[in-house]
């Protein structure tokens, strides 16, 4: 009974539960929001349609990307079927993905050599605008210079449908 006679103690302690089990695994402390896994069906169609990088043009990329400039970076915010479908240059059957409850977003990024990697995505959403932050690692090693395009995508909890720029973080 002592512990309860204590009431601001016992406020505070069900304050700090109520909080944490109502916080969103996929809203961090630190106020970004990262992508949340995704479905198998989702993964296998990015695995399928999307390369990770690629040196070279391709010749069977369904997606409608523009040649960047290098260390450019272009990114698409969907929001619904039809903007997922018409991004597509090709019919392919497209995973079902509930745009209700999720925003998927899609890019690309051109660099100086295929020797980076992708650890990281994470946007944070201001008054008028978000941005998407991606953590590039470059490998160790040996690379020839070869501009490089480099794919990513992620699914997130709905975002807000304001413009979107990508800041790239390479270490």
């Amino acid at each position: 009974m002592a512990f309860i006679g204590n009431k601001f103690g016992l406020v505070a302690c069900v304050v700090a539960i109520v909080l944490c089990s109502c916080s969103n695994k996929e809203q961090g402390q630190d106020g970004f929001s990262y992508p949340v896994s995704p479905p198998s069906e989702v993964v296998s169609f990015f695995d399928t349609y999307l390369p990770v990088s690629e040196s070279s043009s391709l010749s069977d990329m369904i997606f409608n990307f523009p040649d960047l400039e290098y260390h450019s970076s272009e990114c698409m915010l969907i929001n619904s079927k039809k903007e997922f479908r018409d991004l597509l240059t090709i019919e392919v059957s497209l995973p079902d993905i509930d745009f209700k409850k999720y925003s998927l977003i899609i890019g690309k990024c051109t660099l100086g050599d295929p020797e980076y990697v992708l650890d990281e995505q994470m946007v944070h959403a201001e008054s008028d605008h978000m941005k998407l932050q991606l953590c590039y690692r470059r490998l160790d090693g040996v690379s020839p210079s070869v501009i490089t395009d480099f794919y990513f995508w992620g699914l997130y909890q709905k975002l807000p449908d304001l413009p979107l720029e990508v800041d790239l973080d390479i270490t």
